[in-house]
Formats: C-alpha cells, structure tokens, sequence
C-alpha cells in the first residue's frame, strides 16, 4: 500500500509469506497463510520483472502411503475423477478478455502508486489449499481415497522506482542558486553553501499561498542535485522528477555562457522527462552588474509564449519572488486542468469498450 511520503531505503530485499496449515479431521480447514503488507511512499512505481512457481509438481494428487501397494481402488478413483472434471470444465463458458487484460498479461504487473491507496492492492496471491478426499464423493465413489495438493505459491521479482510527486523540478548547473531558492519559497530546510554540489539528493519543499487566513493554493518543489556533463548523473537525478508539471531551469547570470547553459538543461530534460513542458527561466544573480545584457540575450534566441515565460529574481536576497511564485501557480494550474481534462477522456474510453464489449458479448449469447 502507498502511503506518505519518504525513500525506499526501509524495504527489505526479501519478503516471504508464512505457509498455511494443514487441514484435520472432521472436515476440519486449514489456516490460511499470513499475508505480508509492504507499506511503500506515495509516487511509487511496481513494475513485475519475472515470476515462476514455487515448487514444480508433477502430480497433484494426495493420497495415503498405505494404498500405494494397492493396484485396485485409487487409481480408478481417480481416472473417473479426472474424466468427470474434463466434462465439467468444457460446459463452462468463460467470458473473452478485454484488450487491456490481455496487454496486462503480457507485459506483466505495472502499477504506478500516485496517490493513496487507503487499503492494500493484492499483487501477488498464495496457492490454493488442497481439497480434503470428503470433497471427491460421488454416486460412484462413496468412500474417496484420495485429495489434491495444494497449489504451489508464486515467487515475484519486482522493481521498485520512486518518482518524487513534485509539481515543479528546479534545473540547474550547480552553485545556481536552487537551494536559496528553495529554501525562500517553501518550508525545507534545504542546504545551502557557496560550492559545487551541495545538493546531494532530491530535496522536497511545499509552496502555501493565502489570502488572509484562506489557502488558497499549494505546490511541492523539488530541489535536484546540479547537472554536470555527464549523462550517468543527468539520469540518475531527472528520473525522480518524471512526474513534474513544470521545469524551473535556475539560470545563473553571473556565467558568460547563459544560452548554452539552458540548452544544456533542456536537452537533458527533453530526453528524460519529456518535450512540451511548460517552463520558466528563472534567472538568478539578476542583482548583479552587467546581467541585463545576458538576460536579454536569453530573451532574443528563446521565443517566449504562454508555456515558456522568463523572470529575474535574486535568490539571496528574495527579490522578484513574488511574480515568479505568480507564474508557477498559474502554470501549475493550467496543468492540472490538462491532467484532468485527459484523464476524463482515458475513463469514457475504457468505459466505451467495456460497454462494447459487453454488447459483443450479449449478442453473441
């Protein structure tokens, strides 16, 4: 279940359910198993990368040590048995599957855990317990001699990637000025020092805005560690942000190479988070001297539209925060409009070929 907020440091490499007990006399059941919960945070994606049972058995038949000499009663038992069975099962009509349950079963478990999922989801069920021989009695088998195992559980590896539900990714070369950012806008208590690489790992910061004492509006921002030249680290750092909404690319003006910085950035985004992303150049140091020239150039060779905006800020001291805050709120918005305009679309899609196939079914009852 996904619940919260935090890392996947707490999840241990194994998980193993208890096996359950065996059943008695007197048609007496066996206990169930225990079932195993593995509480992961919110954002969370499960993918299935093999599965095999866990005993392979060739026989699925149980029956008493004593009989095995015998060459008469629990052979033909259980002939008729499997006889009986094949007929049963060819007069059951099983329903077609959907597209999506096939595509399901051939690319295996995927599941991305965005938002809470209150009570556990089953990905992973244990066998079925054998059948006592009091279940086998028939006209002509008054007295089974025989039961069925039970079935064999199933062992599941799966890969667990935490993608970190922010709604803004700040972008940056490092010492660019995002973690004073952050740390001015939001409530983290994020690290800040004046040399390279100070952040280390994702740093996430919630934006609260008011009117008087009225929320009015909140975003988390992520803080990502600074690119450098090397794709390895560009990976590792923009796959935890795949989910964001916006990109904040902190250009720091006080460098000679301000336009290269930002294709630099964007390049990286592109190929790991996604084309088209709304985006605001936030443009640090603009306190210094000589940085309106570089902001304007940023200005000439960027084409500025309603999904690309650029803002002056100095970080350090605050200023220009206030406009830059505006720009993210109204992106964020407009982007979660678009979320869920599309998400009411994917939903009268699925639910017009579950009615299609319903209809394809009825007819041809």
């Amino acid at each position: 279940m996904a619940h919260g907020s935090g890392d996947l440091r707490g999840v241990p490499n194994t998980l193993a359910a208890d096996d359950g007990a065996n059943g008695e006399g007197s048609s007496i059941h066996g206990r169930k198993g225990k079932d195993i919960v593995l509480e992961v945070p919110i954002g969370t994606v499960v993918r299935e990368m093999s599965r095999r049972p866990v005993i392979e058995r060739e026989d699925d038949f149980l029956h008493n040590p004593a009989w095995d000499d015998e060459k008469q009663g629990q052979d033909w038992q259980i002939e008729q048995y499997k006889k009986r069975n094949i007929v049963i099962e060819s007069r059951k009509k099983k329903p077609e599957k959907l597209t999506h349950e096939i595509e399901a079963e051939e690319r295996g478990l995927t599941m991305d855990l965005k938002q809470w999922t209150g009570e556990p989801i089953l990905i992973l069920k244990g066998g079925k317990g054998g059948l006592g021989n009091i279940n086998f009695q028939t006209a002509e088998i008054k007295m089974p001699r025989f039961g069925t195992k039970g079935e064999s559980g199933t062992e599941m590896n799966i890969l667990l990637e935490l993608k970190l539900m922010a709604d803004i990714a700040l972008v940056g070369l490092p010492n660019a000025g995002k973690s004073t950012l952050l740390s001015q806008i939001s409530n983290a208590d994020a690290k800040i020092g004046h040399y390279a690489f100070t952040t280390v790992s994702p740093q996430l910061g919630t934006v609260i805005l008011r009117d008087g004492e009225y929320e009015r509006s909140r975003f988390v921002v992520a803080d990502l560690p600074g690119l450098s030249f090397r794709d390895e680290m560009a990976e590792s750092v923009l796959k935890h942000v795949r989910r964001a909404k916006v990109v904040a690319y902190i250009i720091d003006l006080s460098s000679n190479s301000c336009y290269d910085d930002y294709l630099f950035l964007k390049r990286h985004v592109n190929l790991r988070i996604g084309l088209d992303l709304r985006e605001i150049l936030v443009c640090n140091k603009a306190d210094l001297p000589g940085t309106e020239e570089r902001m304007q150039e940023l200005k000439t060779k960027i084409q500025m539209s309603d999904r690309v905006v650029l803002v002056p800020i100095c970080a350090k001291d605050a200023l220009g925060l206030r406009k830059m805050i505006d720009l993210m709120e109204k992106m964020i918005e407009e982007a979660r409009a678009e979320e869920v305009a599309a998400q009411n679309e994917q939903e009268r899609l699925e639910q017009a070929e579950l009615i299609g196939a319903w209809s394809d079914r009825r007819y041809n009852a």
